[in-house]
């Protein structure tokens, strides 16, 4: 289906009330040229608290042009809430806004500027930068971790782009829809930080030959509380990584035209733990000392804990490794017949 020229904004929410309305007034205060066609649409992913009727009062106060919905997705899960969001737009421009994201009032046109000008361009991302009272010492070393930061020295293509500001083209994820492409994360879940997500709807659309487009004037401001800039937060990120790269070096090994793994004397899957299991040895006792203790700003102690995370996502994949490699493989295969 053809879709009309427009953007739909879509913003998923959960638990949102405390951070909902400095966002929602960012967005309601886009700069759009004349007869530009635009949509705001929040979606309340199971919201226990007062987000919705935030969100409509700050609607109701506003004197935006754009047509504002809010709709229900009881499925817990930032990539099931996107795709409800999806499903009700009606634009063929799609840009993300997290919940906590204060977004620049030219963000909107110069999506679709980019979009215009680059129609091989399936995703495009921006430029954020953090808002807070106080970051840690060790912040700037990871500040890539909260979606801030530049994510390429210059505009232009690059491999992915983090979700928070991201757009994507609507023919585009339709065409991988089309090619049974079945999403592997499911990314935030609550309370549970698994991640990866928006790098893995990026490696989707490589598959497909499509273009991820990094534009550094796309700017917004992240919202990050001192209760998310903690360290045990971080670690639980790196090894919610760990986790999620499980499953995108699947498509990272596709995309690089490595060979199907193949059973030796033992499964693929036991192979690779081992591997990496080997590598972990040295930081158990490191591991072991950061359950007691705190460390913060310990690099190496972060690396450990992504490569727990590594070893579980496997054990978790370890029943239909070899399948879903092949899924993945069959689907860059029908791209390029």
């Amino acid at each position: 289906m053809i879709r009309n020229k427009g953007v739909s904004v879509i913003v998923c929410c959960y638990n949102s009330g405390d951070k909902i309305t400095p966002t929602l007034n960012h967005i309601f205060a886009q700069i759009t040229l004349d007869g530009r066609l635009w949509e705001v649409i929040l979606v309340d992913n199971n919201c226990t608290d007062e987000t919705v009727k935030i969100a409509e009062a700050v609607y109701g106060a506003s004197n935006s042009s754009a047509v504002f919905s809010i709709i229900s997705e009881p499925l817990p899960g930032l990539m099931h809430a996107r795709k409800r969001g999806i499903a009700s737009s009606q634009y063929d421009l799609m840009l993300f806004i997290d919940d906590d994201n204060w977004v620049s009032q030219d963000y909107l046109e110069l999506c679709a500027e980019n979009m215009d000008k680059h129609p091989n361009t399936a995703v495009l991302g921006g430029h954020g930068s953090p808002v807070s009272d106080c970051t840690p010492f060790w912040f700037d070393q990871y500040s890539g971790s909260f979606a801030v930061g530049k994510q390429a020295t210059t505009s232009g293509i690059v491999p992915f782009v983090y979700g928070a500001g991201m757009c994507i083209r609507y023919s585009a994820w339709a065409q991988l829809g089309r090619s049974k492409f079945q999403s592997l994360l499911l990314g935030r879940t609550g309370k549970h930080l698994t991640s990866g997500e928006d790098t893995e709807i990026c490696y989707g659309l490589r598959l497909m030959g499509f273009d991820i487009y990094y534009d550094e004037r796309l700017t917004f401001k992240h919202d990050l509380p001192m209760q998310r800039l903690d360290w045990v937060y971080l670690k639980r990120l790196f090894f919610g990584f760990g986790l999620a790269k499980a499953r995108l070096d699947i498509y990272a090994s596709t995309l690089s035209n490595m060979p199907l793994p193949e059973d030796g004397r033992l499964p693929v899957w036991v192979n690779r733990a081992l591997f990496l299991g080997k590598q972990l040895l040295a930081d158990i006792p490191l591991l072991i000392k950061g359950v007691f203790s705190k460390m913060e700003g310990n690099k190496r102690l972060l690396e450990a804990t992504a490569k727990l995370g590594h070893i579980n996502g496997i054990w978790q994949l370890r029943h239909n490794y070899k399948v879903l490699y092949r899924h993945v493989a069959e689907l860059k295969e029908r791209t390029e017949k």
